[in-house]
């Protein structure tokens, strides 16, 4: 929280007015209710939660956000969030979002549907290691200028659904360890990838151990015998 100072964040715990410090350590064990009332548009986010692993719960529904940048590593290791509120996110100007919920262990469900990631050129490690992330809806999502998804997903071992019907890959080159260890995974939608750019796959789809049914198009099914054992696993090619 390198932009934040005295002279434009209000802090209060637990209802009470402090002195604004970047570093809060608790007199005692116990729950806190922090409030922060910034009064700069901030640009740059990256790790403004980073290694928060007490936090639970996190209401951003009132954060002015048009201004971003970078919110690189800005919630991981939140290791602890259950419940995150980024309903009124404007992410139109952001270009970086890698790592952005890496080691959130505990989160269960997190609604992206504020989310405009148009001009988000990296979205590596992303969601990575999320184990407790039971879906993810990406419809959204507009990943049209995105060349890295690098361990978008990997470690989302109890993820069940995930929506990428949205996805344009054209620009990609790095989808090494995408969704490796995904492994409540039985079914997945690649159809709408386009892999003409991309370089780097390795171990994509690894131990994706209940996967049993991928659907792609044509272009892309040259390359996914490289990367899986099929044996076991219908492929349904899309047009």
């Amino acid at each position: 929280m390198k932009e934040l100072n005295e002279s434009n964040t209000e802090l209060y715990i637990n209802n009470k007015k402090y002195k604004f410090e970047k570093y809060f350590i608790p007199e005692k064990e116990g729950e806190y209710n922090i409030l922060l009332k910034i009064n700069i548009f901030m640009t740059d986010c990256s790790f403004m939660f980073y290694k928060c692993n007490n936090i639970i719960n996190i209401d951003l529904s009132s954060f002015n956000s048009q201004n971003v940048t970078k919110m690189i590593s800005m919630f991981e290791e939140c290791s602890n969030l259950i419940n995150i509120n980024l309903s009124s996110f404007n992410t139109q100007n952001v270009t970086e979002m890698i790592c952005m919920f890496n080691k959130c262990f505990e989160l269960k469900n997190i609604d992206l549907s504020s989310f405009n990631t148009q001009n988000v050129n990296n979205m590596a490690g992303m969601f990575a290691r999320c184990s407790s992330l039971e879906n993810i809806d990406l419809s959204s999502f507009n990943t049209q200028n995105v060349n890295n998804m690098f361990a978008m997903f990997i470690g989302c071992s109890d993820l069940e659904d995930i929506n990428l019907s949205s996805f344009d890959t054209q620009n990609v080159v790095n989808m090494t360890e995408m969704l490796d260890g995904c492994l409540n995974l039985t079914y997945i939608d690649l159809s709408s990838f386009n892999t003409k750019n991309v370089k780097y796959m390795t171990h994509m789809l690894r131990e994706c151990s209940n996967l049993k049914k991928i659907s792609l198009n044509k272009k892309f099914g040259g390359k996914i015998r490289n990367l899986i054992d099929e044996e076991g696993i219908k492929i349904n090619y899309k047009k």
